[in-house]
C-alpha cells in the first residue's frame, strides 16, 4: 500500500520523498522557483525557466504523478524529471501542487489543479511587469499561444480532464 489510513483519522505515508528546494540545478543549468498560488488552502507551484532563456517560450503544465496519495511538485522524481524536460526542449515549465487524498478526497485534486491552471492562463494577460500578484517568469517568458498540459500516471488523468474542463 501507499499510505494507511488509522480509525483516528492518521495517514501513514510509506513513500514520503524528501522534497528538493528550489534553485539552480548544477546539472542542467535550469533555474526553479517555488510561487504561492493560493495561501488560503497551500496550492503553490514550482516554475521551470532554461539556462539562458531569453523571448518567449513554450508553457508545459506539468501535473505529478502518485496516485492522488502520494507526490509533489519538489519531490526528486517530478522535479528532476522538469529539470532534463526544460533543458533539452527549451521549455517553461510550471508544475501545480495539489491537495492530496485521504486527507482531500477527490475532486479536491481536480478543483486546486484548475484553480492552478486558471492562474497560469491568468498570465496570458498580465502586462510587463505587472503589479497584480503575476508571477514575472511567466509574464517575461511564457507564450501563452503554445500551452501544454502533462503529467504522469494520476497527474496524466489531471491533465486530461483540465484539458476537457477548459
Amino acid at each position: 500500500p501507499l499510505v494507511r489510513q488509522y480509525k483516528s483519522g492518521r495517514v501513514e505515508r510509506f513513500f514520503n520523498f524528501p522534497p528538493i528546494p528550489a534553485g539552480v540545478d548544477p546539472a542542467t543549468g535550469v533555474v526553479s522557483k517555488d510561487v504561492v498560488i493560493d495561501p488560503a488552502n497551500g496550492l503553490w507551484a514550482r516554475v521551470f525557466l532554461p539556462p539562458g532563456a531569453a523571448g518567449k517560450l513554450p508553457v508545459v503544465v506539468y501535473f505529478h504523478g502518485g496516485a492522488y496519495v502520494i507526490g509533489s511538485a519538489s519531490d526528486p522524481m517530478t522535479h528532476n524529471y522538469l529539470n532534463g524536460l526544460v533543458a533539452a526542449a527549451n521549455v517553461l515549465a510550471v508544475a501545480l501542487e495539489y491537495r492530496l487524498a485521504p486527507e482531500h478526497p477527490l475532486p479536491a485534486a481536480y478543483d486546486d489543479s484548475w484553480e492552478g491552471l486558471k492562474w497560469v492562463a491568468s498570465h496570458a494577460t498580465a502586462g510587463a511587469g505587472a503589479a497584480d500578484g503575476a508571477e514575472p517568469l511567466l509574464v517575461d517568458h511564457g507564450d501563452f499561444s503554445r500551452v501544454f498540459l502533462a503529467g504522469g500516471s494520476a497527474g496524466g488523468t489531471i491533465a486530461h480532464v483540465m484539458a476537457v474542463r477548459a
